[in-house]
């Protein structure tokens, strides 16, 4: 029984190259790739990614001598390889195939672990076949060079067969659970059980199987950053590696009873050689893991090469909300016109329903989709730093300093400029920039360009506030503390300041990058006693620690963005420490250290010279300076790097969020692990939605024509700087202007008690303010009003 020859070439050799190059595409091109969704779906039978490549290789190896038997005249080709011709074929397309349904649950798999679909029964088909051939249809002796091939090509298709399904069904129906006492009892047995009734090749890739999930599973059991759980945990690793032993000693009885099980197959011009067969066996598993290591290396050059030239497949586009298990209700308005149906009627609905019918452009499809030239994460974050954005979205601040009780000075930044105009209940939009930015980042400006346009012309109508940290944007530096990702106290008080002079007005944040963190955690400090009406952060990095390693472990990564970034905040320090004080001029402006200490810092670090990394600063800059110190109520100093990343991450702020957050995150982000992201945090929490878009790089989301389009206005639309994010952002804020009930802001028992009492020498202070995170919130102005032109771009290397 089988096919005809002709029938046979063209099955097999189609169906090889379409495994091969699909493989190569979901291993390598896709976005996410393979390992990516392996990383994210753990399950108690996951292997040792390795493991999987230490298969591919030398099966694909094995298959390209078996089929090239197929090329010899008719009567040199055994009727076995033509019986095994059809299930060949179909084990092919089946793993071929499966990929592409793997798809409809990839871009859902921050919500969905896995979707039983389509996808399953292909890996279900293909295990079956593979071991019925294996077990009932196989050339019991053979004596054959190609009867022996083709029974090596369907053990090896059943070996991995039988790792895939083990995986799935894992993954599929016991989602991050530990194994039943049924499913240990049945592996212990079942393993060494088949292996007793299974040639010796197929009882190795049983012990392979074994060796693989037990790595696996130890490697989940101890992964601390970037782990979502799951797993059957360390005593299931051992579990499964006790049972490998106990299978590869079953594979050792049954060959020292039986040799010819082995089934090695020799060319007919070589001469059987035991010893060779048997160095050659010893040194299988040494071959598997180099196999598994080359196959790796090819695929992530491939991987690097494809996603620095932005080619490749085409990607998942779907954007991933994640939303409350148990949504908070919002108080609404009673209004006739509204962004969301839903808000209309004031009485509540669900923060998840809001965002939901506020946010057409988060919906999963059409979803983001990346402007053509900018096809990768990389790209969208580099065009970030090296695109012209100096023609587009151009605005004008007026400046205000104020002096805080600690010594240093905030520079705020308000725009338009004569915004004395506006009714007194506009809407105000507080930005928190990224690192070393400030106002006049194109981020910031894409953002507020839209908020101070008027309404009739299609904008929110209201102003747009920058908060720029010490000694960014041109603010100067008058205290020996700077800010960090964790330290709030600075925003805090220009949201008070805001609040003091505009005290009609809505106030909504807007983060990005380390100023996301800044404000997700400020609203989790502030929880019921918010004085935002809603907040939106974008490539937050919530995972501080997470960041970190992947910024400090990728070769680009480290190379580029992390010594960028910290030469950029040297940068800072270097500008501003000429203007720094030695001594104190009024009792709420001394420094809290001498200067003497900033300078010996900045000497230590930059001793690193090409070497610098982001941790580096850091670990001797970040970690001394970046808040209020301790005997003024704060944290700072830190013992070094490590503890500052664990007590700055946001993520554990999330629970305590009382206002609606939307949060966007691009998953290729290169600086922010994907894997980092707070997914259960978030679904855990009350008032926060994550929508993740696919691709977006870091701070990027550009999705603009290559050129300017004719006839189109380039400081609206139709122009390359311009960034898919505005649609979202401004979606949600004019929802939450026009729907949120602001009674619930300024009439909570915790905000309502707080006014602004003046004090001697021109300080204002916050009264009920004294249990604040820092203490009691004051400041002074302490420079007229003057005009700050916001249209040179710094780049987002500059905005962590």
């Amino acid at each position: 029984m089988g096919v005809s020859l002709s029938t046979a070439k063209l099955i097999t050799v189609s169906t090889f190259l379409y495994d091969f190059v699909i493989q190569q595409w979901a291993i390598a091109i896709s976005k996410p790739d393979m390992k990516v969704v392996n990383d994210r779906n753990p399950g108690s039978f996951s292997p040792m990614p390795y493991f999987i490549g230490g298969y591919f290789f030398p099966q694909q190896v094995v298959q390209a001598f078996w089929l090239r038997e197929f090329f010899r005249p008719a009567s040199q080709v055994s009727n076995s390889m033509l019986d095994f011709a059809p299930f060949y074929a179909l084990g092919n397309f089946c793993i071929g195939t499966w990929p592409f349904f793997t798809r409809a649950f990839v871009t859902r798999l921050f919500t969905v672990i896995h979707e039983h679909s389509t996808a399953d029964w292909f890996v279900i088909v293909n295990t079956l076949q593979s071991l019925y051939w294996v077990y009932f249809r196989r050339v019991m002796n053979p004596t054959t060079y190609q009867d022996k091939l083709t029974n090596l090509v369907a053990i090896s298709f059943a070996g991995v067969g039988v790792l895939d399904f083990l995986h799935n069904t894992s993954i599929g129906y016991f989602p991050r659970q530990p194994p039943s006492l049924a499913v240990k009892a049945a592996t212990v047995i079942g393993f060494p059980l088949l292996a007793w009734f299974s040639p010796v090749a197929m009882g190795l890739c049983l012990v392979y199987d074994c060796l693989g999930v037990a790595i696996g599973q130890y490697q989940l059991a101890n992964k601390t950053i970037g782990s979502y759980g799951g797993g059957g945990g360390a005593g299931w690793a051992q579990l499964v590696g006790l049972t490998g032993a106990i299978t590869a000693a079953v594979v050792g009885m049954r060959y020292k009873i039986d040799k010819s099980l082995l089934d090695i197959p020799t060319p007919a011009r070589y001469t059987p050689n035991i010893t060779a067969v048997s160095q050659f066996l010893s040194a299988m598993p040494v071959l598997s893991l180099l196999s598994a290591y080359l196959t790796y290396i090819f695929s992530f050059a491939l991987r690097a090469l494809l996603a620095s030239i932005g080619l490749g497949m085409p990607k998942a586009r779907q954007i991933v909300l994640v939303t409350p298990r148990r949504p908070s209700l919002v108080p609404l308005r009673k209004i006739e016109r509204s962004s969301s149906p839903s808000t209309a009627n004031g009485t509540e609905t669900t923060v998840n329903r809001f965002v939901a019918e506020s946010c057409p452009s988060l919906k999963p499809e059409p979803g983001f989709k990346p402007a053509w030239w900018l096809n990768s994460g990389h790209l969208q974050t580099a065009y970030s730093v090296v695109g012209n954005f100096n023609n587009v979205d151009k605005l004008e601040y007026e400046r205000k300093l104020i002096r805080l009780p600690d010594g240093g000075t905030v520079a705020i930044d308000i725009a338009p400029p004569h915004h004395g105009s506006l009714e007194e209940s506009g809407p105000t939009v507080i930005v928190a920039h990224g690192l070393t930015g400030g106002s006049h980042e194109s981020y910031v400006r894409n953002i507020l360009e839209w908020v101070v346009r008027p309404k009739a012309q299609g904008g929110l109508g209201g102003r747009g506030v920058v908060a720029n940290y010490r000694g960014c944007a041109g603010a100067p530096l008058t205290s020996p503390q700077y800010y960090s990702a964790g330290y709030t106290g600075d925003y805090h008080t220009v949201v008070e300041y805001i609040h003091s002079r505009y005290s009609q007005s809505p106030l909504f944040g807007v983060g990005f990058s380390l100023g996301g963190s800044v404000l997700a955690r400020y609203m989790g400090e502030q929880g019921e006693g918010c004085l935002l009406t809603a907040g939106c952060v974008m490539g937050c990095p919530w995972n501080i620690p997470a960041m970190s390693k992947t910024l400090e472990t990728g070769f680009l990564s480290s190379r580029v963005y992390s010594k960028a970034m910290a030469e950029n905040l040297i940068r800072v320090f270097r500008r501003n420490l000429p203007a720094s004080p030695d001594t104190p001029s009024e009792i709420w402006d001394s420094p809290s250290a001498p200067i003497k200490d900033i300078r010996s810092l900045l000497t230590a670090v930059s001793s690193r010279g090409r070497h610098l990394r982001l941790r580096d600063v850091d670990e001797v800059f970040t970690a001394q300076l970046g808040g209020l110190r301790q005997e003024q109520g704060g944290v700072f100093p830190f013992a070094g790097a490590d503890a500052y990343y664990q007590w700055a991450s946001s993520e554990k702020f999330i629970h305590n969020v009382k206002r609606p957050l939307l949060a966007i995150n691009a998953f290729d982000d290169p600086i922010i692990d994907g894997l980092s992201l707070p997914i259960d945090a978030v679904q855990a929490s009350s008032h926060v939605v994550m929508a993740v878009t696919p691709s977006g790089g870091h701070l990027g989301w550009f999705d603009g024509p290559f050129a300017v389009r004719p006839g189109s206005d380039p400081k609206r639309t139709g122009y390359p700087q311009q960034r898919w994010i505005v649609k979202p952002v401004s979606e949600f804020l004019q929802a939450a202007l026009d729907a949120l009930e602001p009674e619930a802001v300024t009439g909570h028992e915790e905000t309502s008690k707080r006014s602004v009492q003046k004090g001697e020498d021109g300080w204002e202070w916050v009264l009920a303010s004294e249990n604040d995170t820092y203490g009691r919130v004051g400041w002074k102005e302490v420079d007229d009003a003057e005009l700050v032109k916001g249209a040179e771009s710094s780049g987002v290397l500059q905005g962590l």
